[in-house]
């Protein structure tokens, strides 16, 4: 009777042992989880941003593009001249 009672508590102590380790895993796994939430947050921010530099790329391209016509219209004499006249 004592052997079984000494097995039972064995058993008890393994179970109990696993209990805690499940516990601890589950603990583990939840914190992995929030972590990769966190991260597809950030990555969707990231690609936001993206998105908006490369609007914002685009728009600057097309003012710079603009300008350079509107320079282009001016025409500067050499130095010489412009000395020469002043």
């Amino acid at each position: 009777m004592g052997e079984i009672v000494g097995s039972v508590q064995q058993l008890a102590d393994l179970l109990a042992g696993i209990r805690s380790a499940s516990q601890e895993q589950h603990a583990g796994i939840a914190q992995v989880n929030q972590t990769i939430v966190q991260m597809e947050a950030s990555t969707q921010r990231n690609a936001s941003l993206v998105e908006e530099a490369g609007a914002s790329t685009a728009q600057m391209q097309a003012q710079v593009h603009a300008l350079a016509e509107a320079v282009g219209a001016f025409r500067l004499k050499p130095a010489r001249q412009a000395r020469a006249a002043a």
